[in-house]
């Protein structure tokens, strides 16, 4: 290969790698909405202390739901104090862990697939590791806590496979990233057996006691975590999140586990996320290519050719499903449609192309060819297809999504701006349906919502900027929606409306 020829590969790589990650930043900044949503209006007691130039630990510390986001709470804090809290600017916060992941992975993949990655396989996992389907993450601020967990698993797949130094330094630096990523939220609890994995297999003389480190480690991060540790505390209603309910109702478990996978696409054609049986079974074939891929993994401990990296990743994504399994598998099978469950099985396509692209089919003369051959070369094929489907569906879903995702977001900043304009017998209802989106439905269950609303109104935070508020009181109330029209949402809430 001539110069000329390895300045151009080297172009193509870095365009490669480079334009997924920034139509994904495009797309963030431009459907994101500077308006807390949903959980992001518990983070207002942090805000109001951060305002008043201090940090209050107890509220970093506090449980919330199933989980203890000391990191994220510090990172919003540190990150949003000199922006006043701009939501659009720390969700992309999220975006830029998320990119960091992205370029962790690629380094990885050099090593898993035993040479420099092409521009066609960084391309290609560009499009998956950016996909769009998650727009419950990707325009959400409060879903950064998945993404950091993300991020510390690569960080600390790196540490532990591909460290040059030191082992000590490495382990130990992979030690802290398994603990940030655990107190970022639960699911970062997952990092710790996907690094006894990785330290049976790629340590060799200090083994044993990297892995009585690791768990030492892991035992006495849970320990802190879980005390005063609240249980049942992230189950809602209709979830019936206990450790053994899919041993009592194994077959309804096991469909949302399927769908759960499966909505990965989550529009196919004319067929939508209510489409459940149709997502069963695209779940049902990522995972058997899930086992595929582990026992062909497992097959090559002994040679050790090459890091777990795909094998890792696999068995954290199905780790990850497993818990949203336990904790939100409940309910009807159809909630697994929520476009923020997908984000772990957007990693097991991943790992599918890194597992494919490492070991491809033998493309000998048609005579040579075995059984084995052709099955490799239908499974390539049937993987390529896949992820051009993916690319097509999944960004027509984000960008419809992205769409009514920054609709909401209008909606419920004009119905904050002119509650007082709002008529009264129906202001209950425009706040459960535009404000909560359904999740607090009782009086007394509005009333932290209200005070935080308040407290952003008097500290002019967020669409209470004077430029944004003229903008938005311009525009009045929206529409009376039909439900509220109801005689049944006639109902009065309290004073506390600030």
């Amino acid at each position: 290969m001539t110069r000329d020829d390895q300045r151009l590969e080297r172009f193509l790589c870095i365009a490669a790698a480079c334009v997924p990650a920034a139509l994904y930043v495009i797309y963030v900044w431009h459907y994101s909405f500077n308006l807390p949503f949903g959980d992001d209006w518990t983070k207002m007691p942090l805000v109001v202390a951060a305002l008043r130039n201090h940090i209050d630990f107890g509220q970093v510390w506090d449980q919330h739901t199933e989980a203890r986001l000391v990191v994220p709470n510090l990172v919003f804090v540190i990150v949003g104090r000199p922006i006043r809290f701009n939501i659009q600017v720390i969700v992309l916060v999220g975006a830029s862990s998320l990119i960091a992941s992205y370029f962790v992975l690629l380094r990885l993949a050099r090593d898993y697939v035993a040479r420099p990655p092409g521009w066609l396989l960084i391309l290609v996992l560009g499009v998956v590791w950016f996909s769009l389907v998650d727009t419950g993450n990707s325009l959400w601020a409060f879903q950064l806590a998945w993404y950091l967990v993300i991020f510390f698993l690569m960080a600390m797949l790196y540490f532990l496979l591909a460290w040059p130094y030191r082992r000590r330094v490495g382990l130990a630096l992979a030690t802290l990233a398994a603990v940030c990523g655990s107190f970022s939220m639960v699911q970062g609890f997952l990092l710790w057996p996907v690094g006894v994995l990785c330290i049976a297999w790629s340590f060799e003389r200090t083994r044993v006691l990297a892995l009585g480190v690791w768990i030492g480690a892991a035992a006495v991060t849970a320990g802190t975590y879980f005390f005063h540790y609240e249980l049942g505390k992230g189950c809602t209603e209709g979830t019936h999140c206990s450790l053994d309910a899919p041993l009592r109702d194994p077959v309804h478990y096991g469909k949302f586990f399927a769908a759960l996978v499966g909505y990965v696409v989550p529009k196919v054609g004319p067929f939508g996320r209510d489409a459940a049986g149709l997502h069963q079974v695209i779940g049902l074939l990522l995972l058997a290519g899930a086992a595929i891929v582990v026992v062909q993994s497992l097959r090559e401990w002994r040679s050790r050719d090459r890091p777990p990296l795909v094998l890792a990743i696999v068995l954290f994504a199905l780790l990850f499903d497993l818990t949203l399994m336990i904790t939100r598998g409940g309910g009807r099978v159809v909630l697994a449609a929520q476009s923020r469950f997908t984000m772990p099985n957007i990693m097991l396509v991943a790992a599918f192309v890194l597992f494919a692209w490492a070991h491809p089919p033998r493309w000998t003369g048609e005579g040579d060819r075995t059984r084995r051959d052709y099955v490799q070369i239908a499974a390539a094929a049937a993987l390529g297809l896949f992820v051009l489907l993916l690319a097509v569906f999944t960004t027509r879903t984000g960008i419809e999504e992205g769409r009514s995702w920054h609709r909401i977001q209008v909606t419920e900043a004009r119905v904050l701006v002119n509650g007082r304009d709002i008529p009264r017998p129906t202001s209950h209802c425009y706040l459960t349906t535009f404000v909560t989106n359904g999740s607090r439905r009782s009086r007394s269950a509005l009333i932290p919502v209200l005070r935080n609303v308040a407290a952003a109104r008097r500290r002019k935070l967020y669409v209470f900027q004077k430029d944004r508020l003229e903008t938005y009181r311009k525009l009045g109330p929206p529409e009376v929606p039909f439900v509220c029209q109801l005689p049944s949402a006639t109902n009065i809430i309290p004073q506390a409306r600030g």
